[in-house]
């Protein structure tokens, strides 16, 4: 997903831009502080179209919403890495977003266990998350992992996105299922539209073999 470059100083007074609160947006500098800084404005963030490099998780306690922004995760090892985390929260929505997981194959053996690029989720069994929209998310890297998930959630929307060109596997070859693209658990009243899978690989007897096209 190609997102053209916006200056922050263009940005409509509703939103924040992530350079407000001390991010490069090169790719490659670590940028995770001031992302979530910008989420906690009390404001929606737009990045303009830059790409933010996260190194872990990034969950922010406050969140009003996300546009335009690319992220590269850079620590694409770290065990339930999740690049952007929403957790407890409710009310908020998500719109034209990339995520890069890396290129690091071996990365667990459990598809619950890391490198979600989006996790979605309350952290209390028999409660949930309500009210928010994901649309135009696109996610691609290796390693095992639900590259967007959402589970515990409540009358929500999730259209227009897609997970592509992914390999996951680990030595010894896994014995149980470690990826999915787009995985929704203990969920109701959601809307699921325009969305699609392709080119997701998981090695089997030492060969990457296609799991979803």
């Amino acid at each position: 997903m190609a997102l053209t470059k916006v200056s922050h100083s263009m940005i409509s007074g509703s939103f924040v831009s992530p350079l407000d609160y001390g991010a490069v947006g090169n790719g490659s500098t670590n940028d995770l502080a001031a992302i979530k800084l910008a989420c906690e404005s009390g404001k929606a963030v737009d990045g303009g179209g830059l790409t933010y490099a996260i190194s872990g998780t990034c969950q922010p306690t406050s969140f009003v919403g996300l546009q335009n922004a690319n992220f590269i995760q850079l620590s694409p090892t770290t065990a339930s890495v999740a690049t952007l985390a929403i957790v407890d929260l409710s009310n908020f929505f998500i719109d034209n977003c990339s995520f890069n997981m890396g290129s690091t194959v071996d990365t667990g053996s459990s598809d619950d266990s890391s490198k979600n690029a989006l996790r979605i989720t309350h952290s209390t069994e028999g409660s949930y998350v309500t009210n928010f929209k994901v649309t135009r998310v696109s996610v691609t890297g290796d390693g095992s992992g639900s590259r967007i998930q959402i589970r515990r959630a409540k009358r929500f929307t999730v259209d227009n996105c897609s997970v592509q060109n992914c390999q996951a596997g680990s030595n010894p070859d896994p014995t149980n299922d470690i990826m999915n693209g787009i995985d929704i658990g203990d969920a109701a009243n959601y809307t699921l539209s325009n969305c699609y899978v392709y080119n997701l690989q998981s090695r089997v007897g030492g060969v990457f073999t296609a799991r979803y096209t």
